[in-house]
Parts: C-alpha cells; sequence; structure tokens
C-alpha cells in the first residue's frame, strides 16, 4: 500500500560526463600555463646572459688593471671566454643571445685595463629576446645600456 511518501534518491558522487568536463578545463588551463612559463624562463635566460657577457666586459677591464695582464674576451660556440693567453679566467653561456661579436673577433683588455672592441667602437650591438640593445663600452670597462 502506498502511504503518499515520496521516496527521494540522494545523488553521491559525480558522473561520468562532469568528470570528462573538469579534467578537459583543466588540461586547457595548464596548456596555456606551461606555453606561457616556457616563453618567460627563455626570455629571462636570454636577459642574464646579456648581463652575464656585460659583467664579463667589466671583469676583464678589472682583472687586467689588478694583475697587470692582456686579456682578451671572445666568444665561440655559445660561451664568452676572458682569456690571458691560452688560459681562461672566466666564462659565461651566450647561447641565447647575439653579443654582436664574430668568432674571429675578440675585445681586448691591456695591462693597465683598457679595453679596446672591434674595429675601435665604442659600444656592441647586443641581440636579446629578439631585440636589439647598444652596450656601451667605454675605454677602461665601465658598461651601460643605451636607452
Amino acid at each position: 500500500m502506498h502511504t503518499g511518501r515520496t521516496i527521494q534518491m540522494h545523488q553521491q558522487g559525480y558522473t561520468l560526463l562532469e568528470m570528462l568536463v573538469v579534467v578537459a578545463l583543466v588540461s586547457i588551463v595548464l596548456a596555456i600555463g606551461v606555453s606561457s612559463y616556457s616563453g618567460l624562463t627563455q626570455r629571462v635566460t636570454a636577459q642574464n646572459q646579456a648581463e652575464q657577457f656585460r659583467g664579463l666586459i667589466r671583469d676583464g677591464a678589472t682583472l687586467a688593471a689588478s694583475r697587470s695582464l692582456n686579456l682578451t674576451l671572445n666568444v665561440a660556440s655559445g660561451t664568452a671566454s676572458l682569456k690571458n693567453g691560452t688560459t681562461t679566467l672566466r666564462s659565461a653561456r651566450v647561447n641565447s643571445i647575439s653579443t654582436g661579436l664574430t668568432s674571429a673577433q675578440t675585445i681586448a683588455f691591456d695591462n693597465t685595463g683598457r679595453v679596446v672592441l672591434p674595429g675601435s667602437t665604442s659600444s656592441l650591438t647586443v641581440t636579446v629576446n629578439g631585440r636589439n640593445r647598444v652596450l656601451q663600452v667605454s675605454g677602461i670597462g665601465q658598461t651601460r645600456w643605451q636607452q
């Protein structure tokens, strides 16, 4: 006999369709986030390498003057190396930037710390993240990015 009460069924958990929608949305958000993060890390790496290259120029002038050495800074195979003859004193990876130097060109530092850029110029055009930036270099190794 029916007493007039209705039996209510309570749903517990999620349906398969709801789970698939959630998984699809999470996948889309993660795909966007990963691609943005990848681009960000590449830009930051290039900026860090540009600053390390700039630091090698300053270090070259300082080391040359303080130790009375004739030094060179050259770029080969994605590495900038500060050398005294064949001995590498410092180096930095520069594979994510274009330093404006070819493998045949060097920056020279005399034993007083004076800097001589290739072609007797006072600046280098460094390409960072697809953008050319001009690095001004003084005769005593002071550097600054031209605005």
